[in-house]
């Protein structure tokens, strides 16, 4: 082989590796459990969710149809620290950034931190704020594969949105005994079995 011909041989060679180490070192990620963290949806809000000053969702329990939007949005006396809303289940329906100035998504109220979300599925979303507690949310470092979890211990509080396209989330929320199925009570929002406090079940159930 003579010396032209090696140096373009050698030539290729380095493309090809440089085009190799490119593809190897890209920003973009297909990864999608957990995704990224969603915008905040464009639709008016059809009903809202407060984050109180005790950093509980007020109602914690909430029926809509499919292709409304809720919004989350947080109280003025509440402490200034991160809440998110994220869904708990596979795959994961509610992956909200924190809540904090000054993210807003109402144009009417543009001091107020708010955050929407459009469901197109029916079923069933517990939610929490992962940086309360338990569950926790499971984060993988991209570079060395390791895994922490955020809000992994302490007490949480939980969320529910039940979507249907019919009637079907009758009794699952509730203010009252009177909201609930016979053999429920309401219990904290939730029509639970009188019997042993077993949730009402939802529609299509997402887990």
């Amino acid at each position: 082989m003579n010396t032209a011909s090696q140096t373009i041989r050698v030539r290729h060679l380095l493309i090809a590796a440089l085009s190799l180490g490119a593809a190897g070192t890209s920003c973009s990620s297909s990864r999608t459990d957990p995704p990224n963290v969603q915008g905040s949806s464009t639709q008016p809000r059809n009903t809202d969710v407060k984050i109180t000053a005790s950093l509980s969702f007020s109602p914690n329990c909430t029926t809509i149809r499919t292709h409304q939007t809720v919004e989350w949005w947080v109280d003025e006396d509440a402490p200034d620290v991160p809440v998110n809303v994220t869904s708990l289940g596979s795959p994961i329906e509610l992956y909200s950034p924190n809540l904090a100035a000054p993210l807003a998504c109402d144009s009417s109220v543009p001091k107020r931190v708010c955050w929407r979300h459009t469901f197109t599925t029916a079923g069933c979303f517990q939610y929490y704020d992962t940086n309360s507690g338990s569950p926790g949310r499971p984060v993988v470092d991209d570079y060395y594969g390791t895994v922490t979890y955020v809000g992994e211990s302490g007490d949480v509080s939980k969320g529910l949105v039940c979507v249907a396209d019919d009637d079907s989330c009758d009794g699952i929320c509730c203010n009252s005994n009177f909201d609930c199925d016979d053999g429920y009570r309401c219990d904290s929002g939730h029509c639970v079995r009188a019997s042993d406090g077993e949730p009402s079940p939802c529609p299509n159930v997402t887990e």
